[in-house]
């Protein structure tokens, strides 16, 4: 509908024996919206991803953040823009909050830099605001509830849990919001920490084994070498020391959020990207624009090397989830924990989607 025809239906409507009623319900917030007031400001954020969510003896690790939400629609609804960071990665999203009087409950809306959807109603109960709904990631459903606390006029806590199904979902992350006064704006911004150089050989960095899938023997490692956690990287990711075996092969998939480029070491890869494919040799090289379609196969009768640059961090998110530290005895992954290692990694696999057609 057209904004003229919208404007035009709004004065039929109000042209009616109810339209005191109608200007009224327009121009007057109810005391039901005036509650939204709480999450109305600048705050800042500190954040905590529980251990274990990333994969197996992966660590906690903390986020910060701002939080910036301001009213709209004239006193009606909620928008915010949150920005969350830590050492290399950034994400942030957009949403939209409001009463709806027919339900009688808060409505949520979302979108983040991910390209996820995050729909959810609300519910107030003294100082404790509870959302239930479901996010969207890679066509994949995931149900949701966020539980935010109020423990001063400028502070809330609150917690987030997510799963496959309502009975499944835990706490994946929690953390608190407060207040920026007006006068310090510079207090929102989050430290940034500076990369370090680094030299390595062939073989140092951080040594990662991949958990096997059912039936799969030694699927083999890799070296994470530049990264946030190894030396702040913000802005590149290197993976080396990935050998694949003759017949060996990378499925075909797409990054949603980074560039890559994969350098061919040594041996003969057989590369499929977005509608190209063709042998590659040694010295040859594979550059893969982000949300585009790659597979690699070894061709060739001897093993052949790989090295993998990204244009942005968080793919090592994935890697480090779907894999264990050289040293200790890779456990079998399961679907639901790629699944969650996809998620974290902001990729798809073409095969897991098509067992999904909505992803």
């Amino acid at each position: 509908m057209s904004v003229p025809q919208r404007f035009l239906s709004f004065l039929l409507a109000c042209a009616s024996s109810a339209i005191v009623a109608c200007a009224q319900s327009q121009t007057t917030p109810s005391p039901e919206v005036k509650k939204l007031a709480v999450m109305v400001g600048k705050f800042t954020i500190e954040d905590e991803l529980k251990a274990g969510f990333m994969g197996p003896n992966s660590p906690a690790m903390k986020f910060s953040g701002t939080d910036d939400c301001r009213w709209t629609a004239d006193g009606f609804a909620v928008i915010c823009e949150t920005v969350l960071y830590r050492p290399g990665t950034k994400y942030s999203d957009t949403s939209f909050v409001y009463y709806d009087p027919t339900s009688k409950t808060y409505r949520y809306h979302a979108v983040d830099s991910s390209g996820g959807t995050e729909d959810k109603t609300g519910t107030v109960s003294g100082d404790v605001w509870t959302w239930l709904g479901d996010s969207v990631f890679g066509g994949k459903v995931y149900h949701t509830r966020y539980t935010m606390k109020v423990v001063s006029a400028d502070s809330h806590e609150y917690s987030d849990e997510s799963g496959e199904s309502e009975n499944s979902m835990k706490v994946f992350v929690s953390g608190k919001e407060t207040r920026v006064a007006a006068t310090n704006p510079e207090k929102s911004q989050p430290v940034q920490t500076g990369a370090t150089p680094l030299l390595l050989e062939k073989n140092e960095g951080e040594t990662r084994l991949w958990r096997p899938e059912p039936g799969e023997v030694d699927p083999g490692g890799f070296i994470l070498k530049v990264t946030p956690k190894a030396n702040g990287s913000e802005h590149l990711v290197l993976v080396g020391g990935e050998d694949m075996l003759p017949g060996a092969a990378i499925p075909t998939h797409r990054h949603l959020e980074q560039d890559e480029i994969v350098l061919i070491e040594k041996g003969t890869i057989h590369a499929y990207v977005g509608d190209q494919e063709r042998d590659l040799h040694a010295g040859g090289m594979v550059f893969i624009p982000q949300n585009t379609w790659v597979g690699l196969k070894n061709t060739g009768t001897e093993p052949a090397s790989i090295v993998a640059i990204f244009s942005a961090p968080g793919f090592e998110d994935h890697m480090r989830c779907e894999s264990v530290p050289a040293g200790e005895k890779p456990t079998t992954i399961s679907l639901a924990e790629e699944d969650q290692c996809d998620r974290l990694g902001h990729v798809v696999y073409r095969e897991r989607a098509e067992k999904d057609p909505d992803k």
